[in-house]
């Protein structure tokens, strides 16, 4: 097997990294979970009992895993799609109002 050996082109420093390895890296996604339980009594004695499920995902991400990120594809799909049906609709009333005048 031959190692490969990288190096920046512009400086020959060897402390390079892929892309995708300082996007993992710097990208952090924790989800927790747990339970709560809680009691209380008002004034007049009355006994309440709270219990339930709780979860939570937070994201992280630095400043340059963020500049580095891949694009995100449902957004461009959503802005391609909603481009295409508005000149769709252009294109539409522009037939109909040749139809009419012409």
């Amino acid at each position: 097997m031959i190692a490969m050996i990288y190096a920046c082109p512009k400086c020959r420093s060897g402390q390079v990294q892929k892309l995708s390895l300082i996007y993992t890296s710097g990208t952090v996604t924790n989800s927790t979970r747990g339970s709560l339980s809680s009691a209380m009594v008002d004034a007049s004695g009355n006994a309440s009992v709270l219990s339930g499920d709780i979860s939570a995902t937070t994201h992280s991400q630095s400043q340059l895993a963020s500049a580095i990120a891949p694009p995100d594809t449902t957004r461009t799909q959503r802005l391609i799609t909603k481009s295409f049906s508005q000149s769709g609709y252009f294109i539409c009333m522009i037939a109909i109002g040749a139809f009419f005048i012409g």
